[in-house]
């Protein structure tokens, strides 16, 4: 399977890493406006200076790995050219790119996956098996942790480009609560700046709280710290379910549901189960085989424009009807 890689930042890097394991796959080609830094990772692959170029060499697939707000124009293409499209998180940085992404993946009938990696683990289908269709009455995340070095001087520390905290890290948080909970009615949000390891433009602080459309509630704490080692975990409360889910670098659910314990551990890293797993939708050409499509990531842009939204106001944001 021969696949491009549009961008060539250090996500492009964490997917040739997964890439270089599997069988099968073959890395062919490579583009960035920095034909330096595309070089520096093609290995061997073909290098372009743009995605116009890339989409002319003979692919199976593309990674898209550009900042958010250069989404949606090479990921429309690629899939007009018939290719199945891996896209970075967010989905967009803006709502109407993140529709027209949606609209362009349902008009080609393709494959394309969002890179909401902790979809695609095991232990969210035993989360749903244990709910068996009742809505969660609440949803507890917390993602605290360092960010990359160096990342407040690239176009990631330009908040209007990347949305900062709460599209890099709380958008997962989001996104694994509306895969249990299913869309949102109203969002509240706050930020802080200063408080952690943040730095520059950028807020190292959110809250969110949201109320989802089946009456339950979502907290999501988000943080940029250099406490060791990060924290990343889930809790979701139903009538007779207490679940607790641990998310990175160990994968485990535990608690009690219907009167029984709940202990369940899993070893396959969601970085690449997402990737294989859309790899394995590509060759049956089966769009609903990905752990992310675009709709599920356009309901998670949503909330999180909807959340910045609140921040800026102060207010509750009401979404849908």
């Amino acid at each position: 399977m021969r696949i491009g890689l549009i961008g060539a930042g250090a996500i492009a890097r964490r997917h040739i890493g997964v890439l270089s394991t599997l069988e099968g796959v073959e890395l062919a080609a490579v583009c960035d406006s920095d034909l330096a830094r595309a070089e520096s990772i093609a290995a061997g692959a073909a290098v372009y200076g743009s995605w116009q170029q890339l989409l002319e060499h003979p692919l199976d697939a593309v990674f898209v790995c550009t900042p958010p707000a250069a989404h949606a124009q090479p990921a429309m293409a690629a899939m007009q050219h018939g290719l199945a499209v891996y896209l970075e998180k967010p989905l967009a940085r803006a709502a109407v790119d993140g529709e027209a992404i949606a609209a362009a993946w349902r008009e080609s009938g393709g494959v394309c996956a969002v890179g909401y990696q902790w979809r695609s683990l095991a232990l969210i289908g035993r989360v749903l098996d244990e709910l068996a269709g009742a809505a969660p009455g609440m949803l507890i995340s917390r993602s605290v942790g360092p960010t990359e070095p160096g990342r407040a001087a690239s176009w990631f520390g330009d908040p209007a480009a990347s949305g900062g905290i709460l599209f890099e890290l709380g958008s997962h948080d989001i996104d694994l609560q509306q895969a249990l909970a299913g869309p949102a009615a109203s969002v509240q949000a706050l930020s802080g700046r200063g408080l952690g390891a943040g730095g520059g433009a950028l807020d190292d602080a959110v809250a969110v709280l949201v109320r989802y459309a089946g009456g339950g509630l979502g907290v999501i704490s988000v943080a940029w710290t250099q406490q060791q080692p990060p924290i990343y975990e889930l809790d979701v409360l139903a009538p007779e379910v207490a679940l607790h889910l641990a998310l990175d670098p160990g994968f485990r659910l535990g608690g009690r549901a219907h009167g029984r314990p709940v202990d369940q551990e899993e070893d396959v890293d969601p970085r690449t189960s997402a990737v294989t797993g859309f790899l394995d939708a590509a060759r049956r050409r089966d769009p609903a085989a990905v752990a992310c499509t675009p709709e599920d990531a356009l309901g998670t842009l949503r909330v999180a424009l909807a959340a910045e939204q609140a921040i800026a106001s102060g207010e509750t944001v009401r979404l849908g009807g």
